[in-house]
């Protein structure tokens, strides 16, 4: 009997001191990994992609353009990240090309195509495809607004005289909204 109560109390100390770290570990585990690097929910998107191994070109043209004042004037916003991967269609010279200050206000546009006003997750997106027989619009800052489309289980954006991006992955956050990942810079013929 006297084991009995000890085992209880002991069960009772323990219960609430179990919680309080798992409590604890869900609040300090606020993040996300994208490959090896971390995204946090509270940081913007340019200090979510800034010295990570994956979007140094992206980090590049935020910096050039100046986009993340422009973001944070938006409000809640969704982004679709081409991470450094998405600009293997440029070899090396075209790439620096590409990245000069003189075409700071193309790359500016072309980033801007790569946002949606409102914060839209996986499930939302794909809902708005199924509703409008596989396409869909929604208002970007940019200059044009990407379309949407499902093709073969995926879903892609495009805007006209750019290659498509296919979204590869999907619902990570930043303080703004959601970021998703697609494998295609959506630059238009201007550059």
């Amino acid at each position: 009997m006297k084991n009995l109560f000890f085992t209880l109390c002991f069960l009772l100390i323990l219960s609430p001191l179990q919680a309080q770290d798992y409590q604890a570990g869900v609040a300090s585990k606020s993040y996300q990994l994208i490959g090896n690097d971390t995204i946090f929910p509270t940081k913007s998107i340019y200090e979510n992609i800034k010295g990570t191994e994956q979007f140094k070109i992206l980090t590049t043209i935020f910096e050039l353009t100046n986009a993340q004042e422009t973001i944070d004037k938006l409000g809640m916003c969704t982004v679709f990240l081409p991470a450094d991967a998405a600009f293997a269609q440029y070899d090396e010279k075209a790439l620096e090309a590409l990245l000069k200050p003189a075409n700071s206000e193309q790359l500016k546009k072309a980033l801007l195509r790569h946002i949606i006003i409102g914060r839209v997750d996986q499930n939302s997106l794909q809902r708005n495809l199924e509703q409008n027989a596989g396409a869909a619009y929604f208002r970007s800052p940019a200059d044009i607004d990407p379309e949407f489309k499902s093709q073969g289980g995926n879903i892609r954006l495009q805007i006209p005289n750019a290659p498509a991006a296919t979204i590869t992955a999907t619902n990570y956050y930043h303080k703004q909204g959601f970021i998703h990942l697609v494998d295609a810079f959506l630059i238009a013929d201007e550059l």
